[in-house]
């Protein structure tokens, strides 16, 4: 078993130094009241996807005029607001489970490196009826 996992490891190198993309990255928003009782503490996940590859660290992308910004999680619906003002051309987006938000590009800047906040609300499938989504508050920053 140990050799398998050291030869997977060892294939995932090879592929990203002969060029090929880097596998998808999920923010993962650690969740302790998880509505499912099979895997309490299990992370939930939400993936960010800029001018068409996942990009980002979970606690904020970098951003330039005209890149275009999409959402999506597996894990159930998932809504984005943007908290004061929004660098994109829309200030909410939102998709069902496993399907993308509408694209938003964002738009010029009077200044560099301005931060705005907003936040993911995931609204687990299978939870009961009446229970709060999960947030999470990540920045976006547009450089």
């Amino acid at each position: 078993m140990a050799t398998l996992m050291k030869h997977k490891k060892r294939s995932k190198r090879r592929a990203r130094a002969a060029g090929a993309p880097p596998p998808p990255s999920h923010f993962r928003i650690r969740v302790f009241n998880r509505p499912d009782p099979a895997a309490p503490g299990h992370p939930l996940t939400y993936l960010v996807i800029k001018n068409g590859k996942p990009d980002g660290d979970g606690r904020s992308i970098k951003v330039d005029s005209n890149d275009t910004v999409r959402w999506r999680s597996p894990h159930g619906a998932v809504v984005i607001l943007f908290k004061n003002e929004t660098p994109l051309d829309d200030v909410s987006y939102h998709a069902s489970a496993n399907i993308d938000t509408a694209e938003g590009t964002v738009q010029p800047q009077p200044a560099p490196d301005l931060t705005f906040e907003y936040f993911v609300a995931l609204a687990v499938s299978g939870a009961p009826a009446g229970a709060a989504p999960v947030i999470d508050d990540p920045d976006m920053i547009v450089t």
